[in-house]
């Protein structure tokens, strides 16, 4: 918004697109900087940023425009998708617990030591594969925050 105060509002040839590209990627950097702003209200604006910016540059009435680029801004997959990856990985890192959690359980409430030992066996793939998992949650998350 500063970008477009700045600008000289009778000034019909609207803002230069350089000029434009360099207002969104400050803004941006200034929303996306707090680890602390939820995802979605830095979509919204990202999409906010997106709008000011095309209507400083097209100074036009035409709206249809401007809120084409802000839907689009709004429904990139970028951040929704690794949102949506994080979810996905911990709900299969539940199944792959709980299931350790049941062969565990089998194998302590059985009384033959060659029947515990396969059981224990077993649980070492599923523990691998869940501690990949949750490394990989770890990643992903930090990347969100």
């Amino acid at each position: 918004m500063l970008g477009r105060w700045i600008m000289d509002p009778r000034a019909s040839a609207g803002l230069p697109v350089d000029i434009a590209a360099l207002v969104v990627g400050v803004a941006a950097f200034l929303v996306a900087l707090p680890r602390v702003t939820h995802l979605m209200t830095q979509r919204i604006a990202f999409g906010q940023i997106v709008l000011v910016c095309v209507d400083a540059v097209i100074s036009s009435d035409d709206t249809t425009l401007e809120a084409f680029a802000s839907v689009v801004a709004l429904l990139l997959p970028f951040p929704g998708l690794a949102y949506h990856k994080v979810q996905t990985l911990c709900r299969v890192y539940a199944e792959n617990a709980f299931e350790r959690m049941n062969i565990y359980l089998k194998a302590l409430n059985t009384k033959d030591r060659h029947t515990r030992s396969l059981l224990v066996s077993q649980a070492k793939p599923i523990a691998e594969t869940g501690t990949k998992l949750l490394h990989n949650i770890i990643i992903l998350r930090g990347k969100l925050l």
